[in-house]
């Protein structure tokens, strides 16, 4: 744990705010707000047309190889999730009116401190610790004890060790039951379950896709060609921003629809930068290794392209180099022990104790 946590409240030291939580920042502000209809009414219809395309047909789960699978290990989803709880958390904005940025308080402090984890430290939530410690485990109810004879294979997860690639629709095969998950392919399609969120999740919308869309337009995000143009950067044409799964051989339950051809034209040279990020990262494809035996060797992995890679960059690197706590404000010329390869299963293996120290 930070050292942080048992010193003053967090977030006194973050950049540009003064408390523990603070204003949503934002960029390309000068640029205008992306339209997709004449009234809210319209924008809401047209948004919708397009969120219903961006989910897929429902496909069960499979234990063996998928078309679907990127080069990159499961539990990189995992932790991206996990960061993104670490820098925001909104519970109070809504959907159904315009947002002002500049009003809205995220309610996560402005630095990557695991405050999601160990909340605002003691001295500002005392009953979560005792003294400096943090009650871990304590006092926590909903939780179910693991069964005897259970314990997670982290290497289903992350590639802690070499395993057999296994075989594609063999419900047979013993290595597809141990296999290493891959996340799926970075592209503008999700899957059914996420159409329709539980309603002690999400409702009015439902849908993750239409959830993300309508934020987007309620808080006046430019189009991604916009954003494009003012990166200096020649935007995608609508022909390359295909609504599909991104696999190497679509199937006829695999449908790809251009952008230009939903709602009546509405999105031509004015796609929701949501959409346009995921979209691109399909044209910025890479052969990535895959750490196991017997599977093809790389497999093609979208990436995020210009526009989406920079705009996670920036933040990243923005947050790091304003907060004078961290790794890069501390210490700029640190490099791990291991050398410039380290990646998420050398923590995971240093978590576990079977891996090289940190430091």
């Amino acid at each position: 744990m930070s050292s942080r946590h048992s010193i003053t409240p967090r977030g006194l030291n973050a950049t540009r705010s003064s408390l523990s939580q603070g204003r949503f920042g934002r960029m390309f502000r000068k640029l205008a707000p992306a339209k997709f209809g004449p009234n809210d009414a319209d924008n809401v219809a047209n948004l919708s047309a397009l969120a219903d395309k961006m989910v897929a047909d429902f496909d069960g789960p499979k234990d063996g190889p998928d078309a679907e699978e990127s080069g990159i290990p499961a539990l990189y989803t995992y932790f991206g999730q996990f960061i993104d709880h670490d820098i925001t958390f909104d519970p109070v904005s809504s959907l159904t009116k315009q947002q002002d940025p500049d009003g809205l308080v995220d309610f996560r402090t402005p630095a990557l401190d695991l405050d999601n984890l160990y909340g605002r430290g003691p001295n500002d939530q005392p009953y979560m610790y005792d003294g400096i410690k943090f009650r871990l485990g304590e006092k926590l109810t909903g939780f179910r004890a693991m069964g005897p004879g259970r314990a997670m294979d982290w290497g289903r997860f992350i590639d802690l060790d070499t395993r057999a690639y296994g075989v594609e629709d063999d419900d047979t095969n013993p290595d597809n039951k141990k296999r290493l998950q891959f996340a799926y392919r970075i592209d503008a399609s999700l899957v059914d379950p996420l159409r329709k969120l539980p309603p002690e999740v999400a409702s009015n919308p439902s849908s993750l896709a239409l959830r993300n869309l309508e934020r987007s337009w309620r808080l006046g995000l430019p189009s991604g060609q916009a954003v494009a143009r003012a990166m200096n950067l020649t935007p995608l044409t609508d022909d390359q921003i295909i609504i599909g799964k991104a696999v190497d051989e679509p199937g006829a339950g695999d449908p790809q629809t251009g952008i230009a051809t939903i709602a009546n034209g509405v999105f031509a040279d004015n796609c929701p930068l949501w959409t346009y990020i995921l979209a691109e990262a399909r044209q910025s494809p890479a052969d990535v290794p895959i750490p196991v035996t017997g599977g093809p060797g790389t497999v093609k992995t979208p990436q995020l392209g210009p526009v989406g890679g920079r705009i996670v960059a920036e933040v990243f690197l923005g947050m790091m180099f304003g907060d004078n706590s961290s790794v890069l404000s501390q210490d700029p010329q640190w490099t791990p022990v291991t050398g410039s390869g380290f990646t998420l299963k050398d923590i995971v293996a240093y978590a576990l104790g079977q891996g090289d120290p940190l430091h």
